[in-house]
């Protein structure tokens, strides 16, 4: 399986003109991989430290040209490779690959960094389980005036490699108004004290 999943980090050239490319996927020809995992109580058939997959789970690439901390949405998206729980060696928790080469348009030189957001559900904002990635810092992407070959989050040009992450259920609404209420009555409680 990890030669298969090896091969869809190879190079690829990139033709492009003033844009950058880079290979989305969490894992490579080395055998670097960056599983996701999922953190908490059981639900939905998953238990905590489990690996995430299909058919459920999708990752979406952002951007941040200049390394500002304000991301865009690349509006790519990848799907995983095996199911929830499959040990990553065999593909749990990674996703992406040779097809998932991804255009940034309005790249032309310079620093980039990168986030990805797994999730359960139709779209980030609307669902159950959900995670995003520390920053991945790239330091130069290929374009067509650099010549480079077009790599991936793990490769030299990486100042901040890809690590692995973990999805977690989002609080329900009810829970987040219970917890406001009771700081409410702590804060108020303190200020009769005083």
């Amino acid at each position: 399986m990890m030669s298969v999943l090896g091969a869809a980090a190879c190079l690829v050239a990139n033709k492009a003109q003033a844009q950058g490319s880079i290979v989305f996927c969490n894992y490579d020809s080395a055998g670097t991989l960056a599983p996701v995992t999922y953190s908490g109580p059981s639900l939905d058939g998953l238990t905590s430290g489990e690996t995430v997959g299909t058919p459920s789970f999708t990752a979406d690439l952002l951007y941040s040209i200049g390394e500002t901390g304000t991301y865009t949405d690349s509006g790519f998206t990848a799907t995983f490779l095996a199911a929830s729980g499959t040990t990553a060696s065999s593909g749990g928790g990674l996703f992406g690959g040779l097809s998932n080469t991804v255009t940034i348009n309005s790249y032309t030189s310079g620093d980039i960094a990168f986030e990805i957001e797994v999730y359960n559900g139709a779209s980030y904002a609307n669902s159950t389980i959900r995670g995003i990635s520390a920053p991945i810092d790239i330091n130069l992407l290929a374009t067509s005036a650099n010549h480079l070959g077009n790599g991936n989050f793990f490769d030299g040009n990486a100042s901040t490699p890809m690590s692995g992450f973990t999805v977690s259920p989002v609080p329900e609404p009810a829970t987040m108004a219970l917890g406001g209420l009771g700081l409410t009555s702590l804060m108020l409680l303190r200020r009769k004290k005083a």
